[in-house]
């Protein structure tokens, strides 16, 4: 199969190489296997490079799909110890490519999540042109189709040949006219397939089914009858070049297995002794056309020309003679120095060869820091199966326990424990098992029972008993046992030397007691950002977990105002791999809820859930299906908000009991949605009293603030209280509405609406401005009550498009013409029928008969403050 020339794709090529030239945009072409997709992307690569760009080549394959970030290893740093930093570098790494770079991405449909994650923040975000090459009928899935769907990249299909096109690439490829019926034959038997043509004119040329007669290609009569499956093509042309020698068939045979692999790598493979017969064999092999070499910037790598080539030979090989080829491929690798231990220890764990810990250890080590728990878990079974150590077992508790399979890490508890020597060991062994019975088992009162027998005992070493201590001050913060938790907290703050989890741990526990309980931060954690301390794997869901716990804070509080600035860091790359995808979305929708945005949080929370499906979360499902209930029926959505709260109730748990007045209040709001208000105001009281049982000030403030909201007058007292020991605005402004409200204080309503607005709680702000107008109406002060209404409903439709009891009610009142509106208003204001007449190019006839239509509407005497001057 030597080079063929290219024809018929070349407008397609311009218009291509236009496009990125123009800087108009990645690029996806998409296209069934075999239409030649690859081969229109190097076209345009060359023209890209005659022009002075710089043209960085990358190819996924199928068996790089289980190694993380295996396709872009030349283009991307390796990871270091946090997931979240390293993913920022990557990215970083991609987006100095340059102005006039090219990345293309070939099979692009075979990356792995963590490499489909790097490569879409690198295009929705950068200047650096990407151009991905896909096969469409291939299933996507997680974070690649997440790349592929990106409106940040304009996609491309590569359609089947047609007929004209089809006689062009004839007549270029065989150098003379063809008949026009032999044309029709084989556009027909190749579907316009490229490759499928391909294979169908050199086998017709060796075989006589073509034949050049009087300067015309034309078909023999018994040469191109019928014509095989592509699957069938691609099988005969593999048999025909390969089986002239068995040499050949067995390196293709390891390269299938190995591919891409470095050209070093391939040479070892050969079995010849010398090096100058190993370079022939390669020379030989890629002489048939199946296999080519790419020399880019890094050392040279061979592959199957064409993808079907590698399917095709690892499809027919049986599983034993797979089993040697991973082997030889493995002990290749370690000739080398292979530097990637998941490339190695994914060779030898399908070769079945585990009996090297060292090895194994490293990749389960790699694989957390490349975010694939799945097989940190795998490796760091083989590890701790071969030679069990603390560390190995670690890891392998860990990753199990994140990858649902919290049971198996459970039951390695005690031989963990066995193998432990320090009492350091014992402190983390023991942490990690009482976040496992907590989280991802549900069972807090085990955790609890697991940490008290530790601390009871002692592990001999004070920072090893802090470390227990730490644990559980946040285990019992979440269960709102805050007298417990401020206790174990103020045992630990002053030891140093804790680990990343214990200083995680104790610093959660510290800030939800806060939270809760209305007190302000202490100034080392007041900042808008968590600490960003460097670890593992655990230290980065370890920073979501801190962000929540400030965020929660800056909620209760009445802080609002720049949240989005708090999730910025811990949720800046939008990942869907497990367990981090639901974290980010999560924080954000979080986020977007407090600040009164229910429209941005709403899709949001659902992404974060169905990514939950397949992730274990430790509870932030419910905290995620408790937000999402609230935030769906504030839009009036009682279906969606009925639904969100089966999702309460399914993912119902118990080690973060702390949210329960949380699930009432977000109750209260669906029974709303439902047209249910008295059962909706019963709810909101009885998760004011919850919390105050609880000793939970500021979730008690949000939960009678909500009462307010709902129309109630009698919780003023209890705010006023509230008010003088809950730090932060909202109980200041909670108290205020409530004051005004039992007053009937329209002017002090809108006087709290404003304090709402100032610290950024929109939603809360639109229902206190809408009872101001209300309470205008009432009274008969017509200007304010319209300047209230207006300014409620764009509070409501800020948020997203609110639909609460207080907002209707601003509504419901009779409709004004536009133009009594606007008259209505500039009497609010202040100003003399003749003002107003002047403003609006009126007469002041016209003027006086607005303000009189529009007070007949609005009170029942036609008396309003439009008439009786601005109130």
């Amino acid at each position: 199969m030597p080079s063929w020339p290219f024809a018929a794709r070349e407008q397609a090529q311009r218009a291509l190489v236009g496009h990125i030239r123009s800087r108009a945009g990645s690029l996806l072409l998409s296209g069934a296997a075999g239409t030649g997709k690859t081969r229109l992307a190097r076209e345009v690569s060359r023209s890209l490079e005659a022009a002075g760009w710089t043209v960085h080549w990358a190819t996924a394959g199928a068996t790089l799909r289980d190694q993380p970030l295996a396709a872009l290893a030349l283009l991307v740093p390796d990871f270091g110890s946090d997931p979240l930093a390293s993913l920022r570098a990557a990215v970083a790494a991609l987006d100095d490519l340059g102005d006039r770079s090219l990345l293309v991405v070939d099979d692009a449909h075979w990356l792995d999540d963590v490499s489909a994650l790097v490569l879409r923040s690198a295009i929705e975000r950068s200047g650096t042109a990407v151009l991905l090459v896909v096969r469409d009928e291939e299933h996507l899935s997680g974070d690649v189709a997440a790349l592929a769907e990106t409106d940040a990249l304009t996609r491309v299909d590569v359609p089947p040949l047609r007929q004209e096109e089809v006689a062009e690439v004839l007549t270029v490829v065989l150098n003379g006219r063809v008949d026009p019926s032999t044309v029709r034959q084989m556009w027909e038997l190749s579907a316009g397939n490229a490759l499928f043509l391909r294979l169908l004119i050199d086998d017709a040329v060796e075989t006589g089914g073509l034949l050049h007669q009087a300067g015309v290609w034309t078909s023999s009569v018994d040469g191109m009858q019928e014509g095989p499956a592509l699957a069938a093509a691609v099988e005969d042309r593999i048999a025909a070049t390969l089986d002239r020698h068995r040499a050949d068939r067995d390196l293709a045979e390891l390269l299938a297995f190995a591919e891409p692999v470095r050209l070093d790598v391939l040479e070892v493979l050969v079995p010849t002794s010398d090096l100058d017969g190993r370079r022939t064999e390669i020379e030989r092999l890629e002489a048939t056309g199946l296999v080519q070499m790419d020399a880019g910037t890094g050392p040279p790598v061979v592959r199957f020309a064409h993808p079907l080539f590698g399917e095709h030979l690892r499809a027919r090989t049986g599983s034993l003679r797979a089993r040697r080829l991973h082997s030889v491929i493995a002990t290749a690798l370690r000739r080398r120095g292979e530097s990637d231990p998941v490339r190695l220890a994914g060779h030898l764990y399908a070769a079945g060869e585990k009996s090297e810990p060292g090895i194994f250890a490293r990749a389960a080590n790699a694989a957390l820091r490349r975010l694939d728990l799945r097989l940190a878990t795998k490796f760091a079974e083989v590890a701790f199966d071969a030679a069990p150590t603390p560390r190995t077992g670690f890891d392998l508790a860990f990753a199990a326990s994140w990858s649902g399979e919290g049971r198996r890490a459970d039951d390695l508890v005690p031989r963990l424990h066995e193998l432990a020597t320090t009492p350091a060991e014992h402190a983390a062994i023991t942490q990690v098992a009482a976040a496992n019975l907590a989280f991802m088992l549900k069972r807090p009162d085990e955790a609890l029972h697991v940490l008290d027998r530790a601390a009871a005992r002692g592990l001999g070493d004070p920072t090893a008993d802090a470390e227990i201590r730490a644990m559980r001050c946040w285990l019992r913060s979440f269960e709102g046992d805050l007298r417990g938790a401020r206790d174990d907290h103020r045992r630990v703050r002053d030891v140093d030397g804790l680990s990343s989890l214990g200083r995680a741990a104790a610093l959660v526990g510290s800030i939800v007691i806060c939270a809760l309980q209305g007190e302000p931060l202490p100034s080392s954690l007041a900042a808008s950002a968590p600490p960003t301390a460097v670890g593992s794997y655990g230290t980065a869901i370890e920073r979501f977990v801190i962000t929540e716990a400030i965020l929660l804070h800056r909620r209760l509080s009445g802080d609002v105002r720049g949240v989005d600035e708090l999730v910025a860091d811990a949720a800046s790359m939008d990942v869907r791999l497990s367990p981090f995808g639901a974290l980010s979305r999560s924080l954000r929708g979080f986020a977007a809820h407090a600040a009164g945005a229910m429209d941005a949080a709403v899709p949001l929370l659902l992404d974060s859930l169905t990514i939950a499906e397949e992730a274990f979360t430790g509870g932030w499902e419910y905290i995620t299906a408790i937000t999402l209930t609230e935030a769906r029926a504030l839009l009036g959505d009682a279906r969606g908000a009925r639904e969100s709260w089966a999702d309460v109730e399914r993912h119902r748990h118990p080690a973060v009991a702390m949210r329960e007045p949380s699930g009432l209040l977000a109750r209260t709001w669906l029974e709303v949605s439902e047209g249910r208000h008295s059962a909706a105001r019963a709810t909101a009281s009885g998760a004011a009293e919850l919390a105050r049982d609880r000793g939970f000030g500021a979730v008690e403030v949000v939960a009678l603030e909500t009462m307010v909201r709902l129309g109630g007058t009698e919780v003023a007292g209890r705010l006023s209280d509230l008010a003088a020991i809950v730090c932060g605005p909202r109980a200041v402004a909670a108290a205020a509405a409530a004051r005004a409200a039992a007053d009937g204080d329209d002017v002090a309503l809108r006087a709290a609406a404003r304090l709402y607005e100032r610290m950024g709680d929109l939603a809360v702000a639109a229902d206190v401005e809408a009872l101001a107008a209300v309470r205008s109406r009432a009274t008969g002060h017509l200007g304010s009550a319209i300047s209230s209404r207006g300014r409620a409903l764009e509070l409501a439709a800020r948020c997203g498009g609110l639909d609460t009891p207080a907002l209707r009610a601003a509504r419901s009142g009779p409709a004004l013409s536009v133009r009594e509106g606007e008259v209505t208003a500039l009497a609010a204001r202040g100003l003399t029928n003749r003002q107003i007449a002047e403003l609006l190019t009126l007469s002041v006839r016209t003027v006086e008969g607005h303000r009189y239509r529009a007070g007949l509407k609005l009170t029942a005497d036609g008396r309003s403050d439009s008439q009786a001057g601005p109130r």
